[in-house]
């Protein structure tokens, strides 16, 4: 082997071994912000999950005088839930007095608040992933790997809320 063949060979592999430093560390990068979305996703889940309990405390609170406006109440999605026993606590005084209530609305709010904070964080993981795989020639490793374009949050299609019953209710078979 003469020094011209030597030197081809060295760069060849020089090249292969730079190809794949670049290719396993674009991986490891898809891999990591990857993680991390579905780790705000979970996030996301368990703030959901919290405010499904206080809805529901607020609703037993609710259904001890006024069961009509919870049947009419569970029909909705969680978001409109969520106003709706905000408006009961206006419509009914004896609400308005019970610290049961007031406490399980705040906890709803507080957990509305936490999980609109929470989606626009993950909208933001989502936007930054999505990115690195489309770049060139990142796209050409996530492609390898299969790493696939992330859909950004949308309430109305997310797993907790498919199976609500979002039918509109007619209220005026509750009212006096």
């Amino acid at each position: 082997m003469n020094t011209k063949q030597i030197i081809i060979i060295v760069v060849i592999a020089i090249v292969v071994i730079r190809l794949l430093t670049y290719i396993i560390g674009k991986r490891n990068k898809f891999v990591t912000l990857k993680a991390e979305v579905e780790n705000l996703l979970s996030n996301i889940s368990v703030q959901k999950e919290a405010r499904s309990r206080a809805i529901v405390d607020a609703m037993e609170i609710l259904g001890v005088a006024h069961s009509n406006d919870v049947s009419a109440i569970k029909g909705l999605n969680i978001d409109a839930q969520s106003k709706e026993l905000v408006a009961c606590a206006q419509k009914y005084p004896d609400l308005k007095a019970t610290p049961a209530y007031a406490s399980a609305l705040s906890r709803i709010q507080n957990f509305n608040e936490d999980i609109a904070s929470a989606d626009s964080l993950l909208n933001k993981a989502i936007k930054e992933y999505n990115q690195a795989i489309a770049v060139f020639p990142a796209n050409i490793v996530a492609g390898m790997f299969g790493f696939a374009k992330e859909t950004y949050i949308d309430d109305e299609n997310m797993g907790s809320n498919k199976n609500l019953n979002i039918e509109k209710v007619d209220y005026s078979k509750y009212r006096n």
